[in-house]
């Protein structure tokens, strides 16, 4: 306890900085909106919604190429339905595509482990497996491998 306290502010620094360099690189995914306040947020917590995609899609081959995410907020984790606080961030009404799973929300949480590498993985990767759900247009039944559609190249292997 007494290093974690030490070392706060050092790590909310650091860690501040991954998720900012994080959001930028995927907002530049087409479809992709940034849920939150832009500013007001938890050094470590990005989350994003996905026009078209499924929250399940999503988790499901980002965790195939090693990344580890979560679809809505903490406080709904194992549930498929919209987070309240999701709901409440987002102000949507209740036809929305949003509230239909048309649209995958995302969650990519940090802490003082990750590294710069490990954003620079998810930088690189991140487009490549929206690009191929866009393309292979996958419902939440329908978890096929990536990997039989398009070959996705790790960064440390080109």
């Amino acid at each position: 306890l007494e290093d974690a306290v030490k070392n706060l502010e050092e790590n909310v620094k650091r860690i501040t900085g991954m998720r900012d360099r994080l959001i930028e690189a995927v907002l530049r995914i087409d479809g992709a909106a940034l849920t939150g306040d832009p500013v007001d947020r938890l050094p470590g917590i990005a989350s994003f919604v996905f026009n078209g995609l499924t929250n399940q899609a999503i988790v499901n081959e980002l965790s195939k190429v090693g990344i580890c995410a979560s679809s809505g907020s903490a406080c709904s984790s194992g549930s498929t339905e919209l987070s309240r606080a999701l709901d409440e961030t987002l102000a949507v009404s209740k036809d929305s595509a949003i509230h239909d799973n048309q649209s995958g929300a995302l969650r990519l949480s940090l802490n003082e482990s990750n590294t710069d590498e490990d954003i620079d993985y998810i930088i690189h990767l991140m487009p490549q497996v929206i690009q191929t759900l866009k393309t292979t247009k996958m419902t939440p039944f329908e978890f096929v491998s990536i990997e039989s559609s398009k070959q996705i190249t790790n960064p440390d292997e080109e």
